[in-house]
């Protein structure tokens, strides 16, 4: 009996503890994200994002090859973007994205160059959607430069 009673008090004394702790499941975050996007200043194509904190960078990609003429050639394009988290929620954030591309469709590459600004949220907790509007100069190079309205949407997968 007094073994039983030992034996009760020890677990009483165990229980409370052992249920108290909350563990959560250790989640790793993944930096790195794949996808397709478009920005009219940042470039379009496949997408890499390396977004370790606030600040990252993204560079788009879309190389094409015409092996149908006599003549073949590459063109295609090439961007990078910087991207900052200006205000931070757990559902939605607000980000500024600077950027820069070469457009090489023809003899002379074109460079193009403005700033957006957008909302990026994440959705299943794998991948990331956003949407941004700003203002770009097209054409940096050339004597005829345009300023005008900018904008981009990309899907990327955290891997």
């Amino acid at each position: 009996m007094k073994q039983f009673l030992i034996l009760i008090a020890l677990f009483a004394c165990i229980s409370p503890s052992a249920f108290s702790q909350n563990v959560q499941p250790e989640i790793n975050p993944s930096y790195h994200r794949l996808g397709v996007a478009a920005n009219s200043v940042g470039g379009y194509g496949m997408s890499y994002r390396y977004m370790p904190k606030r600040i990252g960078i993204q560079i788009n990609a879309m190389p094409l090859f015409d092996l149908s003429s006599r003549y073949r050639s590459f063109s295609g394009n090439i961007g990078v973007s910087g991207l900052f988290i200006l205000r931070d929620h757990p559902w939605i954030d607000l980000v500024m994205s600077p950027a820069f591309s070469i457009h090489n469709y023809g003899w002379e590459p074109n460079v193009y160059a403005g700033c957006t600004y957008g909302l990026m949220t994440t959705i299943f907790d794998v991948f990331e959607i956003d949407i941004q509007f700003g203002f770009g100069v097209y054409s940096v190079l050339d004597y005829e430069t345009l300023v005008a309205p900018a904008g981009g949407f990309g899907l990327h997968y955290k891997i």
